[in-house]
């Protein structure tokens, strides 16, 4: 998750969930900078892997049809 400005010029502060490996502080969330050209290169990345999953979804809707619809209550 994009955070915001980075410290250093050119770059990005994102924060992700992390596994706690050690004792004290969050457990789960981390920040670090990053290059403004790898966030662009991830977040297009997961954009696009987001759409071809959306896609996935609706052609198992397409398939499942009415049975869609009894496991999840309603059809979108």
């Amino acid at each position: 998750m994009r955070v915001g400005v980075g410290a250093s010029p050119e770059t990005t502060r994102v924060r992700y969930a992390a596994g706690q490996v050690n004792s004290g502080g969050c457990p789960f969330m981390r920040m670090f900078d990053m290059s403004n050209t790898d966030y662009a290169a991830g977040r297009a990345t997961f954009l696009k892997m987001e759409a071809d999953a959306s896609k996935k979804v609706e052609q198992v809707k397409q398939v499942l049809g009415e049975q869609w619809q009894e496991i999840f209550g309603k059809k979108d």
